[in-house]
């Protein structure tokens, strides 16, 4: 369907199966029989209340990570809520990172998050993300905490200052940052010692052990 595949914002590989994050929906592609279905598969659901699971679901804020038939994404709108007509409804905003599992159909809200830088990365069942932190005179700080993606138990790990830093990429071992200025990386055993690399901007990498791949 060129409707849908016209603007992909990410895709993931799960289970034999291809998820797609597309026009504000994610749609699930089988490769050997060439079906897309969407994973709200209400036949009146416009995707745009409340009651859809996906509503404000956004790839510009990190797009979707699938672990244990779950999928992890980030929802970001507001909606309205009337209870005198004689006064302007109530506007509520939500920003929030969520989990849906695809085989319960079941949404549940992990954690809230501001306004602000939004980097994150995954390995295993744990996710790596930049946390912003301003304090009472406007100060921006920067954490990157890292989440259990079964117990939802989260901790700060490293502590960045007031430098934008992006998670460009973790694997078991290490967790790669690069801050507009150079990329190095920090042992997960080792946080405080920062190992630099290579000099200049760069958007993402990945490594097979012997190269690192720039983007």
């Amino acid at each position: 369907d060129i409707g849908v595949l016209s603007s992909i914002g990410h895709v993931r590989f799960f289970d034999g199966y291809i998820y797609l994050l597309a026009q504000g929906m994610i749609y699930r592609h089988n490769p050997e029989t060439g079906n897309t279905t969407a994973l709200c598969d209400s036949p009146t659901c416009q995707h745009n209340t409340v009651d859809c699971p996906f509503i404000g679901i956004s790839y510009a804020l990190g797009g979707l990570f699938i672990y244990d038939n779950k999928v992890y994404y980030h929802q970001d709108y507001s909606y309205t809520v009337q209870e005198d007509l004689s006064k302007e409804p109530d506007v509520f905003y939500v920003k929030r990172y969520v989990q849906y599992d695809i085989e319960k159909r079941l949404l549940t809200p992990l954690n809230d998050f501001e306004s602000g830088i939004k980097s994150e990365n995954f390995a295993d069942n744990y996710r790596y993300y930049l946390e912003t932190v301003i304090d009472e005179n406007q100060n921006i700080n920067y954490n990157i905490c890292k989440q259990d993606l079964t117990t939802f138990k989260t901790t700060k790990i490293k502590s960045l200052g007031s430098v934008i830093t992006g998670i460009s990429y973790v694997d078991n071992e290490r967790i790669y940052l690069s801050n507009g200025v150079d990329l190095y990386f920090c042992e997960l055993d080792n946080l405080e010692t920062d190992i630099h690399v290579y000099k200049g901007s760069i958007y993402d990498c990945i490594h097979d052990n012997d190269y690192i791949y720039m983007l």
